[in-house]
C-alpha cells in the first residue's frame, strides 16, 4: 500500500478523497490544513487516521510516502517547495503557482530532488476530451484548434473568495485548464502572436502545421467551448462534457462515462495514472499522460505569451 497524505481540507481535497477511496493501492493515513478544526472534520468524514497541525508536521512525521497538496492557491507554492525539498513524490493542485518564475524554481528542485511529480490537469483524462483526441486522429489529424474561454472575472472578484493578486492573475489560476488542454491536443506550441489587452485575451498560435485560436473575455459569459478542425472532419466540445463528431453527414456524440459520473470529471483516471507512474521505472510522466511539474512550466510560458 502507498501511504497518503493530504495537505488541504477543501473542496478538491475532497473530491480527491472520495477517488482515493476507490483506489486500491492508496491507503490515506494523514491530513493537515491550515486549520486544525476543517482537517478535523475531514478526517471524521473519511476514516483518516492522522491530523497534524501543519504540513510540515505531516511531512516529518514518517507516515506518508506521498502527498496531494490541495490548499489555498495563495499557500501553493511554498506548501510544494518545502515538499520537494524532501523528495516526497506529490500530486500538485493547479495552479502550481501564479508566476513563471516560480514554476522554474519548482520544476528546477523536482529535477535536483529527482521527484515524481504531477499536476492537476485532470481535463486531459475526461472521457469526452480523451475521446476528442482520439476523434481528431480518425479523421486524418488536427489542422486547427479554436478555444473560447472567457471568464467573469468582476462576477468572480465580486464573490470575496480569491484575494487580488489571484483574481489578477486568473488566467494562471483556472484558465490554465484551456491552455493545457491546446498544449495536449497540438503538442509544443512554437509561435504564439497575441493582441491581448488587459484581461481580454486573444492569441494566435502555431505548432507544425497545426495553427489555432484562444480567446478569453472577462466580460462575457458562456460556457467553455473547442472546436478542431480536422482533415475529415470536424470535433466540437461545448460543454467539454460533451464531444460531437461531425464527417460529412455522419454525427457521432460522446457523453461522459460512468466513471466519470461518478467521481469528479477526469479525476479518477489522473489519480490512478499517478499511482502507476509511481509505481513504475519510468521517471516520465507523459508516459501516463500526466503533466508534471516540468512540463506544466511549458503551459505556464505560454500562458505567459498569451497575456504579453
Amino acid at each position: 500500500m502507498i501511504r497518503v497524505g493530504i495537505i488541504g481540507a477543501g473542496y478538491m481535497a475532497d473530491h480527491h478523497l472520495k477517488v482515493l477511496g476507490a483506489i486500491e493501492v492508496a491507503e490515506v493515513t494523514s491530513i493537515t490544513s491550515r486549520t486544525y478544526e476543517s482537517a478535523s472534520k475531514m478526517s471524521q468524514k473519511w476514516g483518516i487516521k492522522n491530523v497534524f497541525e501543519s504540513h510540515v508536521e505531516m511531512l516529518d512525521s514518517g507516515e506518508v510516502d506521498v502527498v496531494f497538496i490541495c490548499p489555498s492557491v495563495d499557500a501553493m507554492f511554498s506548501i510544494t517547495k518545502d515538499v520537494l525539498e524532501r523528495s516526497i513524490p506529490c500530486l500538485i493542485e493547479k495552479p502550481v503557482s501564479l508566476s513563471v518564475d516560480d514554476a522554474k524554481q519548482l520544476s528546477d528542485l523536482a529535477a535536483q530532488n529527482n521527484v515524481k511529480t504531477t499536476v492537476g490537469c485532470n481535463r486531459r483524462f475526461i472521457s469526452t476530451i480523451v475521446g476528442a483526441k482520439m476523434a481528431c486522429q480518425e479523421l486524418g489529424g488536427l489542422r486547427h484548434m479554436n478555444v473560447v474561454a472567457h471568464e467573469p472575472i468582476s462576477e468572480i472578484a465580486a464573490s470575496g473568495q480569491y484575494d487580488e493578486d489571484v483574481i489578477t492573475n486568473w488566467i494562471f489560476a483556472n484558465g490554465i485548464h484551456c491552455i493545457d488542454l491546446i498544449r495536449f491536443f497540438v503538442g509544443n506550441v512554437e509561435e504564439v502572436v497575441s493582441t491581448s489587452e488587459g484581461q481580454n485575451y486573444s492569441a494566435m498560435i502555431k505548432s507544425g502545421d497545426i495553427t489555432g485560436c484562444y480567446v478569453s473575455r472577462s466580460d462575457s459569459k458562456g460556457r467553455w467551448s473547442i472546436t478542431l478542425d480536422c482533415v475529415k472532419g470536424r470535433v466540437t466540445l461545448c460543454p467539454l462534457e460533451k464531444t460531437v463528431i461531425q464527417s460529412g453527414s455522419d454525427t457521432q456524440t460522446i457523453n461522459l462515462s460512468d466513471i466519470d459520473k461518478e467521481f469528479k470529471p477526469g479525476l479518477f483516471d489522473q489519480n490512478s495514472s499517478f499511482f502507476k507512474f509511481l509505481e513504475s521505472d519510468s521517471d516520465k510522466a507523459n508516459d501516463f499522460n500526466l503533466s508534471d511539474v516540468h512540463d506544466n512550466l511549458q503551459t505556464m510560458e505560454l500562458i505567459d505569451q498569451i497575456v504579453s
